[in-house]
């Protein structure tokens, strides 16, 4: 009797075929700059999925067109199989800077997208109130953007995409303007936090390391145009603790991701 095999979750977001660019005049011509070049990829619904690769690979233009605001010139998205055709409230992006509106406090901030949606003062409260707990900001509610620390505004920042209860979450190198320490914080809170709602979610990261930590699989580009290099399937168990980065499970796959990027230069 065999054991049973585990049955892959269904598709949240597809690409199919996605090619990207734009139009540049030198002169009297006019000339296409392909910055994607057909990208076919599925993410796993509840999945957390990294993309890594070369400096100006891509990657963020990729990120955008998700969001719809980005033209494709070929190919396109379907998210719970359904066209993406512009920007909506089924996805909700986390940007490097934290952003947060200064007159706001971190309540209001967190509660911003939920009144833009029409929801009740009573779910705002519950819903924030949920947030807070959650990020670890209960205590500095009523504070606002300046009275905190780089780390606590992106936490803000991440609750804020979170209490609209997008299906997916977009996380365009969160944690590169931090500093070295708080960024590995960060990303332990980031796993802890993820792994409360499972929210399907996709980062772009020039890091390795922190793909490695926090992915289910890395998705690895090759130099611009972007194209799907491999996808490296990510084997540590969850949960997972800043320490696992010592393990040589960690190291390999790490040094795996490294290998395939850099393969791609040397053939440049």
């Amino acid at each position: 009797m065999t054991a049973a095999t585990a049955v892959p979750a269904p598709t949240k977001l597809a690409a199919r075929g996605v090619r990207i660019g734009y139009r540049t005049r030198e002169g009297r011509q006019v000339r296409t700059v392909t910055v994607v070049d057909g990208i076919d990829l599925d993410v796993r619904d509840g999945e957390f999925l990294a993309v890594v690769g070369p400096s100006g690979c891509g990657k963020t233009t990729f990120m955008t067109a998700i969001t719809g605001l980005l033209p494709l010139m070929d190919g396109g998205f379907e998210l719970d199989g359904h066209a993406i055709t512009g920007p909506g409230p089924d996805r909700a992006m986390v940007f490097q800077a934290a952003n947060l509106l200064p007159w706001r406090t971190v309540r209001a901030n967190i509660a911003y997208g939920l009144e833009v949606l029409g929801r009740s003062r009573a779910e705002r409260t519950a819903r924030v109130d949920e947030l807070l707990a959650l990020v670890g900001l209960a205590d500095f509610a009523d504070h606002y953007p300046h009275q905190l620390s780089g780390g606590m505004q992106q936490r803000a920042n991440l609750a804020r995409a979170l209490a609209v209860e997008a299906g997916l979450l977009l996380l365009d190198e969160p944690f590169a303007a931090l500093d070295a320490q708080t960024r590995e914080h960060m990303q332990g809170e980031l796993t802890r936090i993820w792994a409360a709602r499972r929210t399907t979610s996709i980062l772009v990261t020039h890091s390795i390391s922190e793909a490695v930590f926090l992915a289910d699989r890395v998705v690895v580009f090759g130099p611009r145009p972007a194209r799907v290099r491999e996808i490296v399937p990510i084997d540590l168990p969850r949960p997972r603790r800043l320490a696992v980065k010592h393990s040589p499970r960690f190291r390999e796959l790490e040094q795996t991701v490294w290998n395939l990027i850099e393969s791609e230069r040397e053939q440049r």
